[in-house]
């Protein structure tokens, strides 16, 4: 029987720590039900957030900027599954076959 594994990296914005207008831009991530919330030390105002794509609204370059920035935050952990994927099918192959 062949196991599942499951991985996710989403943006939420933290309402309840909002300071001087902006409120923190945690990652989060997800694997096998596990979850972890990270800060990335980036503020941003709430009318500025687009919460059903977990990014900002890219109204300004400086909000282009930011998006370009989380795919880059987002990107990292994605490459790091796919590694660890992809060396432990080649360990097990190494091993048993």
């Amino acid at each position: 029987m062949k196991s599942t594994n499951t991985f996710g990296a989403h943006f939420t914005i933290r309402q309840q720590k909002e300071l001087n207008g902006k409120s923190p831009i945690n990652a989060r991530l997800c694997v096998n039900k596990t979850r972890v919330e990270i800060s990335i030390k980036t503020s941003l105002a709430l009318s500025d957030w687009n919460k059903g794509r977990g990014c900002a609204k890219p109204r300004t370059d400086e909000l282009r900027a930011l998006n370009t920035y989380l795919e880059e935050v987002r990107s990292k952990p994605v490459v790091q599954y796919q590694e660890l994927k992809i060396f432990r099918v080649k360990n097990f192959n190494q091993q048993w076959y």
